[in-house]
């Protein structure tokens, strides 16, 4: 996509032990800041459109941008597969990125700790969900870094796949 830059999703997940837990504030500021990125200024987010885990990493992504404080933001529908489908301008060419001064801050609100997550399965109006897929729901699969396969007790299977149609 013209303008676009490369921001893998390896900067946005967390450390080998835990990949899913929220990188600390001064390592997001870091990242942030090498990728230009600037409170005031409109991002969009384009995952590869491949596949039901591609839109799970954009949204990985998203997440991550909208907790540490950034609100202008999009995620492009369908990705790139859906963007070179409509005919939509695209580039080899590298946009070089000048480095940016960007104050990460922690949007509280967004987090749930694993004691929130504990205490609102205690309350019957509650509803989790597990959008993951049905192989890690059901313990078939699961990540290295997890101690054990399954899923939070009382949880549903919400498998994100859902929502996609590809082919």
């Amino acid at each position: 996509i013209v303008g676009a830059i490369s921001a893998p999703y390896s900067l946005f997940r967390g450390t080998k032990i835990n990949p899913g837990q929220l990188l600390d504030v001064k390592t997001l500021e870091q990242r942030f800041e090498s990728l230009g990125l600037e409170l005031d200024r409109p991002i969009v987010v384009v995952s590869e459109g491949e596949n039901d885990s591609d839109f799970g990493a954009a949204a990985r992504v998203y997440w991550t941008l909208k907790t540490a404080g950034l609100q202008q933001l999009a995620v492009v529908d369908g990705g790139f597969t859906a963007w070179k489908q409509a005919g939509l301008p695209i580039s080899k060419e590298v946009t070089k990125v000048s480095p940016s001064s960007y104050p990460a801050m922690i949007q509280a609100d967004w987090l749930a700790s694993t004691n929130d997550v504990e205490q609102q399965l205690n309350h019957s109006n509650t509803k989790l969900l597990d959008a993951r897929p049905e192989a890690f729901f059901l313990g078939e699969k699961w990540h290295g870094a997890a101690a054990k396969p399954g899923t939070i007790s009382g949880a549903d299977d919400f498998d994100n796949k859902q929502w996609f149609r590809f082919g």
